[in-house]
């Protein structure tokens, strides 16, 4: 290849993309051994969203969609721009569309290859440039074979996911989602080696985490509690009902997380304005991956894990995904005993002609050490020789069982029924020492607790989706059904022993009796949530997008608490209209301006101990607009907004713990994410928050002032990796982030304390080959003392010291 080829090549063709085709023509192989009817282009109809753009770009979109292979010569597309498309077509139909008006035509090979070729006519002249040059001296460009049935997805491909469906139910694009959604990629999980959702999420802007000394830790997004999440879409059990709002999937299970700022009444009904996050689990496969994976750490951490899928019959319409995993420590941060993770995950698969059913399931078994922690007094927080303030053997247990379907049926060309259903059966058990008091010497009141929850749900979510035209309105109509029915049930121990032995600069005075089991009945819960969600879409002219919706929730709990074989029993009802808007218009294929108000409404669960009735619940508002940037041929992807979320009727408590009234509470700031790849090989993720709260003056109902805590007014986090692409050393790399936020005031009424800036920085080195992957990663580098945020100073979660992962990844 001259050097005029050569310009002209690396002037029209991003190598990004080159690798991506050439890593997906690689992965075909494996499927070449299939017979011709495997290969053969399926009439089924699938969903495709393809944006403006460049056609060859749209051409790549609908091969990954429909992973399928499509050949195409780029110098013959190249003039030619692409038509957006949203709906359910087959592949010739999308192909077909993007080809109207060009000279242009798709054929299909013996071994059934599309092929895009010219019909008769010659394609309008490129602009005079390298690749011109290159033509115009008789040289040739080989055609690129893209396939979407590739090794890996585009989760697992890009840190710019393009495609998401939770914000709207639908699969729309990102760049037309008329909301700040945030995706973190499987890629940038396995980059980053994120071992838990908590861990994923410190790529997201805006997100902060609060240390829990008796759970998990408690989740923020731009400084509002996270009450509810979602699994595929289908609502998780809530925080009220001592759910979790990150599930109850492995890191190992999942494909992507995706954070949705601002209220999201209409998707999860009662819930905070904070937002929400979704897990995208890994789905059954139609080319065939097999991935073996293990991964050392400090304190003797051992993991090994599988990932298995493919097709099951000729025409791969049965397919699977299997996923697994084991994981054993012998010691834990500081000095824990050890902990342990078992998880299995099989999925099935079957897509016919106009049905495509997925039934699964997910096994998780787990024991995990601590908390460690440290405390505030003598007006500072505690350097603790040992970050321990319990039992070595202090713990949480978990055990998990879920089982769901996903059901879509075409109904006709433009209308489908979808169906959705989780049934979550999880018993969740802790033996912690707790500190009750702390004297300026260092000694400790203790007293041990016990607690085991079994928690039942069933979450099932029907919708009936269409899609019309009148005039230049396209509308994509959703009318849907959402029910939720939970139970939990708590035992805690009746009466816990009290411990005055230890000292918090001692570690081996920390060592106390074994904590017996809970057999006291404390309290039962019983939950339901309906809803009946009416949305449109409506593409006006291709470039202005409006998303209404609103849904009607309704929410009934009833509370039953046993104290000295007593039975008390409350029972609290709610129904609200709550409507969304959201308004989007590509001032260029490129740049998307978007505004939103977002609605939620959020139990309160208290009875004010003055008026004797029960509080209100709290409801939510949010403005939101912003900016989308979709850069470098769809490779690099910018959002930045502005937001202003009000939260009304929020209940406050005296300093005696009774529920006495209620207050507004008000954060106002703007969100930076950047995603993608800026140059081959050089992938970034980068986000920045400026969250102000404004603190309510409820003096005159609690005769104090209460303060925002746990909320930094500046968060922001940076990730940037590069592999080298060519040459001796191609697939070598090696990665490095920030993590850092500002000064935050924590504690609670009449303890209230400062926590200064923090940075942490992580850094990797990695080595790609096709078959196998190595990577050795240092997370805390520096080995700085690093605190969780609190609302009490007599317990201040610390993050891990300086830990050192190497993981590698086999496939065959």
């Amino acid at each position: 290849m001259n050097a005029v080829l050569q310009r002209a090549w690396k002037q029209r063709f991003k190598p990004g993309r080159l690798a991506l085709a050439i890593h997906i023509t690689l992965a075909l192989t494996s499927t070449a051994l299939l017979p011709e009817s495997a290969s053969a282009a399926p009439t089924a109809t699938s969903t495709y969203s393809v944006s403006s753009g460049s056609l060859e770009q749209a051409l790549l979109a609908i091969a990954r969609q429909s992973q399928q292979t499509i050949s195409f010569d780029p110098k013959r597309v190249a003039p030619y721009q692409a038509k957006p498309i949203n709906g359910r077509f087959t592949l010739e139909q999308a192909i077909l569309q993007q080809l109207q008006g060009t000279p242009l035509s798709v054929t299909a090979t013996a071994n059934g290859t599309l092929t895009i070729d010219a019909v008769t006519t010659t394609p309008p002249k490129a602009p005079t440039s390298a690749l011109q040059a290159a033509r115009d001296s008789g040289q040739t460009l080989p055609a690129i074979t893209v396939s979407g049935g590739a090794e890996k997805s585009e989760d697992a491909s890009v840190y710019n996911p393009s495609l998401s469906s939770s914000a709207t139910r639908t699969t729309l694009a990102l760049q037309e989602t008329a909301q700040s959604v945030q995706v973190v990629s499987r890629k940038l999980i396995e980059d980053r080696q994120a071992i838990s959702v908590e861990d994923a999420l410190r790529n997201a802007g805006g997100v902060t985490l609060q240390g829990g000394n008796r759970g998990p830790n408690s989740l923020n997004i731009r400084g509002f509690n996270v009450t509810a999440g979602s699994t595929n879409g289908v609502s998780n059990p809530g925080t009220s009902a001592n759910g979790s709002a990150t599930g109850y999937s492995n890191i190992d299970g999942i494909e992507r997380v995706e954070v949705l700022k601002g209220p999201q009444a209409v998707l999860a009904g009662n819930s905070s304005p904070a937002g929400s996050v979704n897990v995208v689990r890994k789905a059954p496969t139609a080319y065939p991956l097999h991935t073996v994976k293990f991964e050392t750490a400090k304190y003797g951490e051992v993991k090994t894990a599988i990932d298995l899928g493919g097709p099951l019959n000729d025409d791969k319409s049965f397919r699977y995904r299997l996923n697994a995993s084991t994981m054993h420590a012998d010691h834990s941060f500081p000095d824990f005993n050890g902990k342990r993770a078992d998880y299995v995950a099989p999925a099935l698969a079957w897509e016919g002609d106009t049905t495509r059913l997925t039934v699964g399931a997910e096994f998780n078994v787990s024991r995990s050490s601590g908390p460690a922690a440290t405390l505030y007094n003598n007006d500072r927080v505690q350097r603790l020789p040992t970050y321990r303030l319990g039992d070595k053997d202090n713990h949480f247990a978990g055990n998990a069982k879920t089982v769901y379907y996903e059901l879509g049926q075409d109904l006709s060309d433009n209308w489908s029924f979808n169906s959705k259903a989780t049934y979550l059966d999880s018993t969740m058990n802790y033996r912690i020492h707790e500190t009750y008091a702390v004297a300026t010497n260092g000694d400790l009141t203790t007293h041990e607790l016990a607690n085991k929850q079994d928690l039942n749900s069933i979450s099932l979510q029907n919708d009936i989706r269409g899609k019309f035209d009148t005039g230049p309105l396209t509308h994509n109509i959703l009318v849907g059904y959402d029910y939720q029915h939970l139970t939990t049930t708590s035992w805690d121990l009746y009466s816990g022993r009290i411990f005055t032995t230890g000292n918090y600069n001692n570690p081996d005075s920390l060592s106390f009796p074994d904590i017996p089991i809970p057999g006291y009945k404390s309290y039962k819960m019983v939950q339901d949530q309906k809803g009946l969600i009416l949305q449109d879409q409506i593409d006006i002219w291709d470039k202005l997008h409006l998303q209404l919706s609103v849904k009607r929730a309704e929410w009934t709990s009833k509370t039953s608490t046993y104290p000295r074989n007593r039975t008390n029993t409350s029972f609290s009802d709610e129904t609200k209209w709550i409507p969304s808007y959201g308004v989007s218009y590509d001032i260029t294929p490129e740049v998307t301006v978007y505004a939103n108000l977002l609605n939620s409404f959020q139990t309160a669960g208290a009875l004010n101990t003055i008026t004797k009735k029960p509080m209100p619940p709290s409801t939510g508002k949010s403005k939101e607009a912003g900016v989308k940037f979709n850069l470098l041929d769809d490779n690099l992807t910018i959002t930045t907004s502005v937001f202003d979320i009000q939260q009304k009727n929020v209940v406050i408590y005296n300093i005696a713990g009774d529920a006495v009234g209620a207050e507004g509470r008000e954060t106002k700031g703007f969100d930076f994410d950047l995603n993608g790849e800026v140059l081959p090989g050089w992938n970034i993720s980068a986000s920045y928050t400026f969250a102000q709260p404004k603190d309510a003056d409820n003096s005159d109902q609690t005769g104090y002032k209460s303060r925002i805590t746990a909320q930094p007014k500046h968060t922001g986090s940076i990730w940037s990796s590069y592999e080298l692409q060519e040459g001796r050393f191609q697939g070598l790399g090696a990665g490095v982030g920030i993590e850092a936020a500002s000064e935050t005031l924590n504690g609670s009424t009449g303890n209230y304390f400062k926590m200064g800036g923090w940075a942490q920085t992580d850094a990797s080195i990695f080595y790609r080959q096709p078959k196998y992957t190595v990577t050795l990663g240092v997370k805390n580098i520096f080995d700085r003392d690093l605190y969780d945020y609190s609302t009490t100073a007599s317990y201040i979660g610390v993050k891990p010291g300086r830990t050192a992962r190497l993981s590698v990844s086999y496939s065959f």
